[in-house]
């Protein structure tokens, strides 16, 4: 498979949590895989910013199948 982005994240946004997984890599063979977890309060939605920028992560897909997603 060709790779189209080396650096990109995905996240799964629940109620209380996000579960985020970045992925590093050129091929499936060379690939480093960090996962995290942060809560949905505001203090830990800026950690997961930082912890994006950390990485230099600047491509994120986001999956909910409730309406957390969406900012109050």
């Amino acid at each position: 498979m060709k790779t189209i982005l080396n650096i990109c994240c995905g996240m799964d946004i629940h109620k209380e949590s996000i579960e985020a997984c970045i992925l590093k890599g050129m091929s499936d063979d060379d690939v480093t895989v960090i996962r995290k977890s942060f809560s949905t309060m505001r203090g830990d939605i800026y950690k997961l910013r930082d912890w994006l920028i950390e990485n230099d992560c600047k491509h994120v897909a986001m999956e909910s199948t409730g309406v957390y997603w969406k900012p109050d």
